[in-house]
């Protein structure tokens, strides 16, 4: 189907099975039995099922991606020099993080 991309997600040991028989998708090592699909526990978002699941998504999608704690997002913010770093949360595993840079 034209403009229809596809990632893989499986063990690591099938990337060279995957590799030689389709050019295309990309491919994701991970294991969806394991915590965080076998990333070090604690890293990234191992917490209630929504965001295990928009951790897939995101690792999936966007190469590189994964779904990060507030409080690790919070703690960059602040690093960068941002104050009044505010949480919003919506529906699912989305939530919007607010800081105010300083001025000039």
């Amino acid at each position: 189907m034209p403009g229809l991309e596809a990632t893989v997600l499986d063990l690591p040991a099938v990337e060279p099975v995957v590799a030689e028989r389709h050019l295309e998708p990309a491919f994701v090592a991970g294991d969806l039995d394991r915590s965080c699909f076998g990333r070090p526990a604690g890293e990234r978002g191992d917490g209630p099922a929504t965001v295990a699941l928009f951790d897939l998504m995101m690792l999936v999608e966007n190469e590189g991606g994964a779904a990060w704690p507030a409080a690790t997002l919070s703690g960059w913010l602040r690093a960068a020099g941002l104050t009044g770093i505010k949480l919003r949360r919506g529906a699912g595993p989305i939530a919007v993080l607010r800081g105010t840079a300083p001025g000039p």
